[in-house]
Parts: structure tokens; sequence; C-alpha cells
């Protein structure tokens, strides 16, 4: 996956990695304020091990897409 597929990684404001990029790759890692100022249909949860605590979270601040968690296996949430 590189910046054709994947427009940005998101974290939590205060996070150090906010304003750099995945390594090797030429996507940039940005506010979580940016998922609430032009809402995608979905979001990809990388963080698959902590995906109902992210989810819950998400929609408790507005989030009303849906959540694709690409591990144990493929599933597409509401």
């Amino acid at each position: 996956m590189d910046e054709n597929i994947i427009d940005c990684i998101l974290e939590v404001d205060g996070s150090y990695k906010i304003g750099n990029y995945i390594p090797g790759k030429k996507i940039p890692i940005l506010s979580e304020k940016k998922l609430y100022e032009n809402p995608p249909d979905f979001v990809i949860l990388f963080s698959w091990h902590i995906a109902s605590e992210l989810k819950f979270n998400l929609k408790k601040k507005g989030f009303k897409g849906k959540f694709i968690v690409p591990l144990p296996y493929p599933k597409i949430e509401s």
C-alpha cells in the first residue's frame, strides 16, 4: 500500500508522529481532526487489535462512516 491507495494516517493530537510520513512511503501522518473536516465513507483501522475501542471513540466524536478491520481477517463494520 502506498500514497495512491492511502491518503493519510491519523493520530490523536499530541502524538509525536504528526507531521511525519510512513517510513518508505509518501503517506503523511496527520491529526485525527482531519477525519471530521471532510469525513470519508470508510476508514481502515490498522490497530486492529483495539478496533472496538477505536470504533467507540470515533463514533463518540461524530464519525458516521464504516470501518475496515484488516486483521485477523478482513471485514467491514459499522
